[in-house]
């Protein structure tokens, strides 16, 4: 379900961020049809089980937040887009790699699956 907080946020970028992320907001609520879209971060956030990647508008790219480990798997899957610990920046004038963002989404929920998964388990375990 649409986010107003999100809808704010893109409604005031200028072009091309603008229409960039109007297609990878669409293109993520596909890929992660169960994700509560948010706004965390001053960024549109999708979050089930926890934040699973965060993204956003900037003067010469789209900035993805995938966390550390979501930035190390991209990295498993193409190296030619500049990143840092927690980023990955695609420049406005490149193709966006969106096989790519949908195995990084997907591995994203699986990854916060587990983790809530473990949780249950070590939850369950304590209580018994």
């Amino acid at each position: 379900m649409p986010n107003a907080a999100v809808d704010q946020y893109i409604e005031a970028l200028s072009e091309p961020g603008k229409s960039r992320l109007k297609e990878i907001r669409a293109f993520l609520a596909q890929q992660l049809p169960e994700a509560t879209e948010c706004f965390k971060w001053q960024m549109p956030t999708l979050h089930q089980y926890e934040n699973l990647l965060h993204f956003a508008s900037f003067k010469k790219h789209i900035g993805l937040f995938p966390g550390a480990d979501g930035v190390r798997f991209f990295l498993t899957l193409r190296q030619d887009f500049p990143t840092s610990k927690g980023t990955i920046q695609i420049a406005h004038e490149r193709d966006i790699p969106w096989q790519e963002i949908q195995t990084l989404a997907l591995y994203r929920l699986q990854k916060a699956q587990e983790k809530s998964a473990l949780k249950q388990s070590a939850s369950s375990k304590k209580s018994k």
